[in-house]
């Protein structure tokens, strides 16, 4: 047996995730956005103040990485960098005005890739196929 791309359920996986990317960047460039920043937003909304630590592990990108995605976002106004008051050692994350009033039109696109995603899934397919992602995940992060 030998190995066929077209068939390969990893290959469709990555021209999914591709094809969602595209359209969720065309969205978020309308918002004036780059991509990824709006991950570092939802985990700002939850919890203002977060270090750049925090935020690195809560997206999965290297600290180099960070760096650059906020200092765009910090450039366009969405965040603002806080040096720790306790450790001086430390940067903080806080979301500014435009930031925080950004909420709703970012979580809206996000509704519409969804849509545009999974709008003809019935509930019962949509919970198999998040079974499903878990189920790669957890297999995915076993050592």
């Amino acid at each position: 047996m030998s190995y066929n791309r077209e068939e390969s359920l990893n290959y469709l996986l990555t021209k999914v995730f591709k094809l969602r990317h595209i359209k969720l960047h065309t969205m978020l460039t309308e918002l004036g956005m780059h991509p990824g920043q709006h991950s570092i937003l939802f985990l700002l909304w939850e919890k203002d103040g977060q270090t750049q630590k925090e935020l690195c592990n809560g997206v999965m990108i290297k600290p180099s990485s960070i760096t650059v995605v906020l200092g765009r976002m910090e450039k366009s106004g969405l965040i603002t960098r806080k040096t720790d008051v306790d450790d001086k050692r430390v940067s903080r994350v806080y979301l500014t005005e435009k930031g925080k009033k950004i909420q709703k039109e970012v979580e809206e696109a996000l509704m519409k890739i969804e849509e545009k995603c999974y709008g003809n899934f019935t509930e019962t397919e949509k919970k198999q196929y998040k079974d499903f992602l878990l189920r790669i995940k957890a297999n995915l992060e076993k050592k």
